[in-house]
């Protein structure tokens, strides 16, 4: 899968595709976290975010998920 990239003006743009958290994978998180998450702010990214990131690894550098492509799922808490 590549990453759509565009150019507007001076700036270059690349959307990486992602979607939110599903209602059931917050409900889920929330059994464990609580309210200390902005579930709403969380991005689940269809990239990996190392170039040597092992293939059954998620990893949240920044609160966002970035699962490898081997364990990537539309909805974590139906797994």
């Amino acid at each position: 899968m590549g990453i759509p990239i565009n150019k507007s003006g001076d700036k270059l743009i690349i959307n990486i595709p992602s979607r939110d958290l599903t209602a059931e994978e917050i409900a889920l998180a929330r059994l464990i976290f609580g309210e200390t998450i902005k579930y709403q702010a969380v991005k689940v990214f269809k990239v990996d975010y190392l170039p040597n990131q092992q293939e059954e690894t998620i990893v949240t550098p920044n609160g966002n998920l970035y699962p490898a492509k081997k364990v990537y799922r539309e909805n974590y808490a139906l797994v």
